[in-house]
């Protein structure tokens, strides 16, 4: 299926991904059936389309309810945040059908470059990478300064006199049987 790019108004569709890019650079991505119900839309902009126009060109001339297509216009005047008292895309026709209110232009296809599906868990992984970086950085940062300030003066456990621990609790106890070694 060749990729189509329809400018409308302020909006971005890509036909192939069924993602929509709203003014403010967020992309929505569209159910299937209101992709192809706006793709209807915008091949026939300017022209009303009954319910029976819309089930023949959208749902392939299948019986569905009117509630359906009624869902179907309510997500797309969500995602083209379309206000149906005061329209700007999408116009009811009351119990005559729709008609779509901008007339499409074509993208430039070098322009657009929609988010992959996997954008945003690189996105995710990437900053989990920087966090625990910052953490071993401050972990081990920290202590590398410790150690260089204060390296000459921690006693050595071959020198437990230099603790003032007394020399029985560093050596074994006279007679004490040793357990086992177990592998």
């Amino acid at each position: 299926m060749a990729q189509t790019h329809w400018i409308v108004g302020d909006f971005l569709y890509l036909s192939r991904e069924r993602r929509l890019r709203s003014p403010d650079g967020r992309w929505r991505r569209l159910n299937p059936k209101a992709a192809r119900v706006l793709e209807v839309f915008l091949t026939h902009p300017g022209q009303r389309l009954t319910y029976t126009a819309l089930l023949e060109l959208a749902w392939d001339g299948r019986i569905v309810s009117d509630g359906a297509i009624r869902r179907v216009v309510a997500d797309l005047r969500k995602a083209f945040r379309d206000d149906p008292r005061a329209p700007q895309y999408l116009q009811t026709l009351q119990g005559l059908g729709y008609c779509w209110l901008v007339a499409p232009e074509a993208a430039s296809v070098v322009a657009v470059k929609p988010p992959g599906e996997m954008g945003w868990l690189l996105g995710v992984a990437g900053l989990v990478v920087v966090a625990l970086l910052l953490m071993a950085q401050q972990h081990f940062g920290a202590r590398e300064g410790l150690n260089r300030r204060e390296h000459r003066t921690w006693p050595r456990f071959s020198e437990t006199a230099q603790v003032g621990w007394p020399r029985e609790v560093c050596q074994p106890m006279a007679g004490a049987a040793q357990p086992p070694l177990r592998y």
